[in-house]
């Protein structure tokens, strides 16, 4: 290992990886839109090898000249007027036309976590326009992007500029799998003001998250002079202040609110979205949610001390309650042998197990 030398290379800049684009498209005798070029080099991040692969499967997946159209269809990103309709809509807080572009996009074939690479990448250069240096804009972007961007940075502040870059750039590091894949953006464009104004902390983990024990209060010192008047007695002094009123969770409430908390154990511990599928919720006892678990599997990994204060976390979140958890087996998925199975089976010690039967054939 004494004898290894490490050598780190720089990224290419952009306009350089484009020209030596230009020189390969030339020499091979290519017909190949200028724009097209720019993105290559974009999606490479200033590798030069990524970039002339890439080109190399645009090239192979078309017939003719390539145009950008093509291009934006094959790599999954979106266009630059569609960017710019949705940072107008950000600025005009139009959430309505602003969920519907990212829609259309996704409707377009659109990868949603290049847009939402693509969505930062944008409010970068409008941020690089509002603080003065619009040159590193134009060293990355045409003129004309340029120039909308000016525009557009006179509507946005900094604070507004960096949430919402925020927001956008935690939708783009979700990973994929998830049921609705556009539902990390929906998310960041409802909620983009809030990390604005600071209000999206960097998340800690809940055991981390607790306020330490407050220190003992020194004993007070005795009186000097013996009061007048006796003290009332501290329970009297109680039964006069009003106890704050508690509105009680009720399992419905829950139920509406399910999806959220699973966007939000998600967050809070990696392998509790996949236990919760064999979970749902039963009833509440008290100040104590019940959450039916369908196997001993997901039972065993969910009943400790750490997956019951995270679930009660996310259920905080979701819905505003603060509820014990306790996870308890259960058939409440309703897992029911076919008809014309026997009850003595494998395929029932399957279902008891928390296998779900499925109809021959399918």
């Amino acid at each position: 290992a004494s004898r290894c030398q490490q050598h780190i290379f720089r990224r290419i800049a952009l306009p350089e990886m484009v020209e030596r684009l230009k020189e390969i498209t030339g020499a091979e005798g290519l017909t190949v839109e200028p724009a097209v070029l720019e993105l290559v080099a974009r999606q490479a991040t200033g590798s030069l090898r990524d970039a002339i692969s890439l080109l190399d499967q645009l090239v192979a997946s078309t017939q003719g000249a390539l145009t950008l159209q093509q291009a934006q269809s094959v790599v999954g990103s979106a266009n630059e007027q569609l960017l710019a309709a949705l940072v107008l809509a950000l600025a005009d807080d139009r959430t309505a036309a602003g969920l519907d572009l990212i829609n259309e996009a996704m409707d377009q074939g659109t990868d949603p976590r290049q847009f939402a690479r693509q969505i930062v990448d944008y409010l970068r250069g409008v941020m690089l326009c509002k603080v003065g240096h619009a040159q590193g804009t134009a060293a990355q972007h045409a003129s004309d992007t340029t120039a909308t961007m000016q525009a557009l940075a006179a509507r946005f502040d900094l604070a507004q500029l960096t949430g919402a870059m925020r927001a956008f750039d935690e939708a783009g590091r979700e990973r994929r799998g998830g049921w609705l894949a556009q539902l990390p953006l929906e998310l960041a464009l409802l909620n983009w003001r809030s990390y604005a104004a600071g209000a999206h902390a960097p998340a800690v983990p809940v055991a981390a998250a607790r306020p330490a024990a407050a220190a003992p209060k020194p004993a007070a010192a005795p009186p000097l002079v013996k009061p007048l008047i006796a003290a009332e007695p501290q329970s009297a002094v109680k039964a006069l202040v009003p106890e704050p009123a508690v509105v009680a969770a009720e399992v419905p409430e829950v139920s509406r609110h399910w999806p959220v908390v699973l966007q939000n154990c998600k967050a809070l511990h990696h392998s509790m979205p996949a236990l919760l599928e064999y979970c749902s919720p039963l009833r509440i006892d008290g100040d104590t949610l019940l959450l039916g678990v369908t196997t001993a599997f997901a039972h065993q990994k969910l009943d400790t001390e750490e997956m019951r204060e995270r679930m009660r976390e996310a259920v905080l979140r979701a819905t505003g309650h603060t509820l014990k958890m306790r996870f308890v087996q259960s058939a409440a998925h309703g897992a029911e042998l076919p008809a014309d199975v026997a009850t003595d089976g494998v395929v029932a010690a399957a279902v008891k197990l928390g296998a779900r039967a499925r109809e021959r054939g399918r």
